[in-house]
């Protein structure tokens, strides 16, 4: 797959499943509060918040999306590295120099999964052998990427709690008038009868 193929391929199915899970969270949220709190009805502050809500966790959803895509395709990086590190291997497995680390991960990973170093790009492997470069480097990532996740979690949910607070005190308190009972409703429209006094002839 070519690089930018690969990039594009990445985003779009990230973003994609990244706006469904936010658009089934703001529906969630809503019905929520309102389930809580049925006396009351939303108005249009309640409105703006979940729309700027949704943009929030829209990306957060959409950079979750992609690490977990990350953590997903590690034994494939794992298994991918260790066919890049044989010829290293087979030379001796001495300790690996800087130089080495970068032609190993950055011409040769970095051609068939290029959104990896957004990750692990800025890590030093020098000082290990040739043949534990891969496990290294997977549990560099996987480490990161749990970290990362973490991160997203954390942010989303203080999100949907600052923006509950904030919902619920803009929600207006619904008045549904109360039907009249019917003795009241009949003794209101009849007309009071006033007797006439007779007069002695």
């Amino acid at each position: 797959m070519d690089k930018l193929e690969y990039i594009f391929h990445y985003a779009i199915s990230s973003m994609f499943i990244g706006v469904i899970l936010t658009i089934l969270g703001i529906l969630g949220f809503f019905l929520l509060i309102k389930g809580w709190y049925k006396d009351r009805t939303f108005n249009g502050a309640s409105i703006a918040i979940g729309v700027v809500l949704f943009f929030l966790l829209c990306i957060q959803n959409i950079l979750l999306c992609g690490t977990i895509h990350i953590v997903r395709i590690s034994d494939t990086l794992e298994d991918r590295m260790t066919e890049y590190v044989q010829p290293y291997v087979k030379a001796g497995d001495d300790y690996m120099q800087r130089n080495d680390v970068d032609d190993l991960l950055f011409k040769g990973l970095a051609n068939d999964y290029p959104i990896i170093f957004c990750y692990v790009g800025v890590s030093d492997f020098r000082g290990f052998r040739a043949s534990e470069i891969p496990e290294a480097t997977i549990d560099t990532l996987n480490e990161y990427c749990y970290w990362y996740i973490a991160r997203r979690i954390g942010w989303s949910l203080l999100f949907v709690i600052i923006s509950a607070i904030i919902v619920i005190k803009t929600m207006e308190k619904s008045y549904t008038k109360k039907p009249l009972s019917r003795q009241y409703s009949h003794n209101s429209n009849r007309k009071e009868r006033v007797p006439r006094r007779t007069q002695r002839r």
